[in-house]
């Protein structure tokens, strides 16, 4: 269940949100890119996350490797040299190996590794330490829904879920695109950022959030969610007592 909903949201919405993604996170201005086989075999294959061979605005071009982990992983240092080597060979162009990391507490992974003859590493992002405004700033809703897994700071986490909610629903384009946009960053992302406790918490608040879209009715904010309408209703109430107790 977890892996398929990583696969859903990381490897789906970065066909779309890739120039964005990169451009906010890792400051890498793209002017074209070409796909490239992510299939790398030799005596063994390997499937990176996301391959691209890139122009940036400088140039420069160069073979672009991302791959995405939720947890640590000891052998992450020996999967990036063996990656780094197969495209060296492969394209003959520089490597640029990126690790998002999305997440949460400690991490127990080496970033590089040297010995006499040998010296690698890769760039390693922790979402989690990047301030979600920043996020926000990406124009593709479908990089904007990555808010949710970034640093919330000081900032009240209800103010902060409720304003990465609004721009993910203001900048799609369409009322089904909001649907899917606003469904995958309640039931998808936000079960990558947490335990089942937080998630329902967080869940209840961005139905919350939704109600007060007027375009969207009770089935619609229902059908998103993938809870019932009665549930959604229960929700509406608990928001109406409390405005009404506010007068």
């Amino acid at each position: 269940m977890q892996s398929s909903q990583f696969d859903k949201v990381f490897k789906e919405n970065m066909q779309v949100a890739f120039p964005e993604f990169i451009k906010t996170l890792l400051g890498i201005d793209m002017v074209w890119s070409e796909e490239l086989p992510d299939d790398l075999q030799h005596t063994q294959e390997r499937k990176p996350d996301f391959l691209k061979k890139i122009m940036d605005d400088k140039g420069d071009t160069f073979v672009f490797l991302m791959e995405f982990q939720k947890e640590s992983e000891l052998e992450m240092i020996y999967r990036m040299g063996e990656y780094h080597f197969m495209l060296l060979r492969k394209y003959r162009l520089p490597i640029e190996p990126y690790v998002i990391f999305i997440g949460r507490g400690g991490l127990n992974m080496a970033g590089s590794y040297a010995d006499c003859y040998l010296s690698f590493k890769y760039n390693l992002i922790f979402l989690s330490q990047i301030d979600y405004r920043q996020i926000l700033k990406s124009a593709a809703p479908e990089a904007k829904v990555f808010a949710i897994l970034g640093d919330f700071g000081e900032e009240d986490p209800a103010q902060a879920v409720n304003n990465i909610t609004e721009d993910v629903a203001h900048s799609a384009k369409g009322d089904y695109a909001r649907s899917r946009h606003l469904n995958q960053l309640q039931n998808d992302v936000l079960y990558i950022k947490g335990e089942s406790k937080g998630k329902a918490a967080e869940k209840e608040l961005i139905i919350g959030n939704l109600l007060h879209f007027e375009k969207l009715s009770i089935a619609d904010i229902a059908a998103c969610a993938e809870v019932s309408e009665e549930f959604v209703e229960k929700i509406k109430k608990t928001l109406d007592e409390s405005s009404l107790e506010k007068i």
